[in-house]
């Protein structure tokens, strides 16, 4: 057995998570001088992300999948797909689709080197579970993973390159709140202003079809994302709607005996979003994401932020253990509103499944 190294912080590395990297060796790796990092992209609670500038590879090495300047890269185990027409594909594109200089097309993970022993253990723990699950992915609404840089000794574990995107679904929230704001004080003639809602109102359609597909992709394997919410929907270049941050995703075994339910971490996720049975750390399955997607819809409509102005308590008393809900708007079409009731339904068994879902969004993002 291996033994289990200690970092130059002082956290020792379990043996099983030094296991994978064999698991893991048809992965494309680099290591971390090889890299060129430029500005910070973003940062969550462990991780931070930065643009990859450029790649400088050792010169005694030839392994051609290692490039960063073409699509090779992640031939050596996720085989290239053309999927223009893949039914989820959707060309969203309120930018100006220009494409991005072949070495900033990346984006490099890693853990913060601020975080206590306490978190980067748990980090550590979240960023081998994202390698684990991006590895097997390939779908156009999920982040793809480039490539490891494995530093195992030191404190960050593994670093992952991932697809740049360009901004997150709150971005994209505030951007859809502005342009409608500045139609309310512009003197623009009516017909003009209706046809640029419309046009907004079908961006955050598309929007949600894109994040229910990669929902659908996640659960046709078994796989719980547990942690939707604005901040881990992206957008690439091109628009196109992507779920990053699979740090807190499982893959779900073996059910309690005679129920549909798993025993799985409670309190996982962003508590405005999570379904109370995850809250209240009951078994649960599937159905958590359904309850999350259902409040992510009504913020992408809604364009607020759910819960506002409640507390933990507020939220444990009046929405885990009780029947609050974010408000519904008389504006809405009717389906709409009843699909976010459906999807956060206090009872796991009435939801919907993700193929409902994904069948009434479909005919919608068709307006």
């Amino acid at each position: 057995m291996t033994p289990a190294i200690k970092t130059d912080i002082g956290i020792d590395i379990p043996d099983n998570v030094l296991a994978r990297t064999d698991t893991f060796a048809d992965i494309p790796s680099f290591k971390l001088h090889e890299l060129e990092l430029g500005r910070v992209l973003g940062s969550g609670g462990f991780c931070h992300v930065k643009e990859i500038k450029d790649l400088h590879l050792d010169s005694n090495d030839k392994d051609e999948n290692r490039s960063l300047d073409d699509e090779r890269i992640m031939k050596t185990y996720t085989e290239e797909r053309d999927l223009s027409e893949h039914p989820s594909f959707r060309k969203l594109n309120p930018y100006d689709g220009k494409s991005q200089p072949k070495r900033k097309r990346y984006a490099f993970k890693q853990l913060k080197r601020s975080l206590t022993p306490e978190e980067m253990s748990v980090g550590v723990a979240d960023i081998w579970n994202e390698v684990s699950c991006l590895k097997k992915m390939a779908h156009p609404n999920v982040i793809r993973m480039r490539g490891v840089v494995y530093d195992v000794g030191g404190d960050n574990s593994v670093c992952i390159i991932l697809d740049k995107l360009n901004r997150t679904l709150e971005q994209e929230i505030i951007r859809w709140e502005q342009e409608i704001g500045s139609m309310d004080r512009s003197i623009l003639k009516r017909s003009k202003t209706k046809n640029e809602m419309k046009m907004i109102w079908k961006e955050k359609i598309n929007a949600a079809y894109g994040i229910a597909c990669a929902i659908n992709y996640l659960h046709a394997q078994r796989i719980v994302y547990r942690d939707i919410k604005p901040q881990n929907i992206g957008f690439d270049a091109q628009g196109n709607v992507k779920l990053f941050d699979f740090g807190t995703a499982k893959e779900l075994h073996s059910k309690i005996p005679g129920k549909d339910a798993y025993n799985m971490t409670g309190l996982t996720g962003s508590v405005r979003y999570m379904a109370p049975e995850v809250f209240n750390e009951k078994p649960y399955n599937l159905s958590v994401d359904i309850y999350s997607f259902g409040i992510l819809f009504w913020t992408i409509c809604s364009m607020k932020i759910p819960y506002f102005r409640y507390d933990m308590e507020a939220i444990q008393n009046d929405v885990v253990n009780g029947t609050s809900r974010p408000s519904l708007q008389r504006s809405w079409k009717k389906g709409w509103s009843k699909l976010m009731k459906n999807c956060w339904d206090g009872e796991p068994a009435r939801r919907p499944t993700i193929l409902n879902v994904l069948d009434f969004l479909s005919n919608e993002s068709k307006m």
